[in-house]
C-alpha cells in the first residue's frame, strides 16, 4: 500500500511538472487586433511611435465582440494626470481603461503606472463585456489624453496572468519599459530577467533581444524612463537570446574607494548571448556631477577604454557581456586608465605597488595552487576574477601584519586577484599553466 500512495505522488508530481512544462511553451493567443505603429512622428526605444493629443485619436471599428476581452497599450503620457487611455464602445455601452490599473504576479500587486506619472507603461484592461446588440466593438485610443502610442492589441478572451506576463515582458524589452519587481518572461515563458537581489537592480531597464512570436527584434536600446544613461546596440541576436540591463539607483558622481574614482551607480546586466558577441554601451554624462575624458568602463574584472568623448556623452565599442549575470560600472584613475589601454592587468601589480601595502602572489605562474600575501594590518579581503569578470574565489579575514590566503584554480587559464584593505586597493594577474 504504500509503494502504491508513492507511486502515486511520484505521478502527481510528474503530472504537475508536465503541465507546467506545456503552460510555459504553450503558444501564445493570437490577437484580434495588433496595431503597431510604423511611421510615427516621435520614437519610443528607437521604435516609431505617434503623439496624441487634443482631438486626435486612433479609432478602430468592426472589432469582434466576445463576452471576455483584454486590451493591452504600450504608452505614456504627456502630462502627470490621471487620464484616460482608450474606451470600448459596444453599441451602447462606454467602458475607459485608466492609467491606474493594479494587475497581480505572483500575489504581489504590481502598478505599471501611477496614476499621476509620466513614465511608460503596458496598460492592461482584463474585463467582462456588457450585453451588445451589435457583433461589433469599436475601440478608440486618445481622445482628450496627451499620449505617446506605440503598440495596441486586442484579444477576445480574459488572458491568464502568466501568458500576460509572457507578453508584457517581451514587450518591455521592445519597448523599453520597467515593470515592477517582476520576471520577465519572453513568449515561451523562459526568464528573460529575474530580481535575485530583491530588486535592486530594477531601475530603468534595458534590453535587447530576438523572441519573432512576441515581435521582438531589438538591436538598440534605451530606457524610456526618466534619469536613464545608456544606451545598448548590437547585432541582430540568434532567436530567444536576450541581454538586460538595470540600475541600482546609485549616484551619478565619482568617489575614491583607494584605487579609483568610482561611480556611485551600477548596473546588473542578465545575458543569454554567446560570450562573443560585442556590443557598444553609450552614456550620456550631463546629469554626472563629476566626470573625466579618462573613464574606464568595467564589467566584472574587465577593462575597456573609451572609444569616444565628448561634452555630452562617452562611447565604448567591443563590449562583452559574460553569459549569465554580470556587473558594470565607470571608473577612472592613472592606474585603472593604464590598465585599460595597455588591454591587460599585470601593469597594476608592478607600477602599483604600495596601494594594498605591498600584496604579492606566489608562486606565479603557477599550477593552480597560490597564496596571496598581504602585508598589511587590519580586514583584508581578495576577490579572484576569471576573464570573464566572474568571481571564481573569495578570500577574507583581519590581519595583524603578513596575511597569506592559500587557495587552487583550475588549470590553464588567467585570472586576476583584487586585494583590498584599509589602505586601498591593488589588482594582480594570476598566471595558471
Amino acid at each position: 500500500m504504500k509503494i502504491l500512495f508513492r507511486f502515486l505522488l511520484i505521478f502527481a508530481a510528474l503530472a504537475a511538472w508536465s503541465q507546467s512544462l506545456a503552460q510555459n511553451h504553450e503558444a501564445l493567443p493570437e490577437p484580434a487586433m495588433v496595431w503597431r505603429c510604423t511611421v510615427g512622428d516621435t520614437a519610443f526605444n528607437h521604435n516609431p511611435a505617434m503623439m496624441l493629443g487634443g482631438d486626435s485619436v486612433i479609432v478602430f471599428d468592426s472589432l469582434p465582440y466576445a463576452s471576455d476581452y483584454t486590451v493591452i497599450a504600450v504608452y505614456k503620457p504627456a502630462y502627470a494626470t490621471e487620464t484616460v487611455i482608450w474606451n470600448l464602445d459596444f453599441g451602447g455601452g462606454v467602458l475607459n481603461g485608466l492609467t491606474s490599473e493594479t494587475v497581480v504576479s505572483g500575489g504581489v500587486p504590481v502598478r505599471y503606472a501611477d496614476s499621476t506619472s509620466v513614465e511608460p507603461a503596458i496598460g492592461t484592461l482584463r474585463q467582462s463585456a456588457p450585453d451588445s446588440v451589435s457583433p461589433h466593438v469599436r475601440l478608440t485610443v486618445g481622445g482628450g489624453s496627451a499620449l505617446k502610442v506605440a503598440e495596441i492589441r486586442y484579444y477576445t478572451a480574459r488572458i491568464g496572468t502568466r501568458t500576460l506576463r509572457r507578453l508584457q515582458g517581451a514587450l518591455a524589452v521592445r519597448y523599453g519599459v520597467t515593470l515592477g519587481p517582476v520576471d520577465y518572461l519572453d513568449s515561451r515563458g523562459v526568464c528573460i530577467r529575474e530580481y535575485a537581489d530583491s530588486g535592486l537592480y530594477r531601475h530603468r531597464v534595458t534590453g535587447l533581444g530576438s523572441d519573432s512570436a512576441a515581435g521582438v527584434c531589438q538591436t538598440r536600446s534605451r530606457s524610456e524612463h526618466t534619469g536613464s544613461v545608456i544606451a545598448m546596440e548590437g547585432g541582430t541576436l540568434p532567436e530567444g537570446a536576450f541581454v538586460t540591463a538595470g540600475d541600482d539607483d546609485g549616484e551619478l558622481s565619482f568617489s575614491h574607494d583607494g584605487f579609483a574614482h568610482m561611480l556611485g551607480r551600477e548596473w546588473k546586466t542578465v545575458s543569454s548571448v554567446p560570450d562573443s558577441t560585442r556590443f557598444t554601451l553609450v552614456f550620456d554624462t550631463r546629469d554626472f556631477t563629476t566626470r573625466s575624458d579618462s573613464m574606464v568602463l568595467l564589467v566584472g574584472a574587465v577593462p575597456y577604454p573609451p572609444y569616444s568623448v565628448s561634452a555630452e556623452r562617452v562611447e565604448y565599442r567591443g563590449v562583452s557581456f559574460p553569459t549569465g549575470v554580470s556587473r558594470f560600472t565607470l571608473g577612472y584613475g592613472d592606474d585603472l586608465w593604464r590598465v585599460a589601454t595597455e588591454g591587460g592587468r599585470s601593469k597594476v601589480s608592478e607600477e602599483g605597488a604600495g596601494m594594498a601595502a605591498g600584496a604579492t602572489v606566489y608562486p606565479n605562474p603557477t599550477s593552480g595552487d597560490y597564496t596571496v600575501e598581504v602585508a598589511a594590518a587590519g580586514r583584508v579581503r581578495v576577490t579572484v576574477y576569471n576573464i570573464h569578470g566572474a568571481v571564481v574565489a573569495v578570500h577574507g579575514g583581519d590581519s595583524e601584519g603578513v596575511c597569506r590566503f592559500n587557495g587552487e584554480l583550475p588549470s590553464g587559464g588567467v585570472y586576476f586577484a583584487e586585494v583590498e584593505t584599509g589602505n586601498g586597493s591593488q589588482t594582480i594577474k594570476i598566471v595558471v599553466k
